[in-house]
C-alpha cells in the first residue's frame, strides 16, 4: 500500500473518530506527518520523547544518527 494513502487515513480516523493512537514506524517522513508527538526506542530505552519540531532540533546522538540516515 502507498504510505501516503496509509498517513491519510490514519489522519482521517484520528481527526474524524476524536482518538488517539500508537504508529510505531521506522518511516520519519510518515512519523512526521501523523504525529503530534514523537518517542525513539534505543538499545529498549526510550531515549527521546517530544513533539516533531522538538525531534528535529535533538542534539541526543542517537536520534541525530538515525534522522540523518533517513532523511
Amino acid at each position: 500500500p502507498n504510505i501516503n494513502r496509509i498517513s491519510e487515513l490514519i489522519k482521517h480516523m484520528r481527526d474524524r473518530l476524536r482518538v488517539a493512537g500508537i504508529v510505531i514506524t521506522h518511516n520519519i517522513g510518515a512519523a512526521y506527518e501523523v504525529s503530534d508527538r514523537l518517542a525513539f526506542l534505543h538499545d529498549g530505552k526510550i531515549v527521546f520523547s517530544g513533539t516533531v519540531g522538538q525531534a528535529r532540533e535533538s542534539r541526543n546522538p542517537a536520534l541525530r544518527n538515525f534522522l540523518d540516515t533517513k532523511m
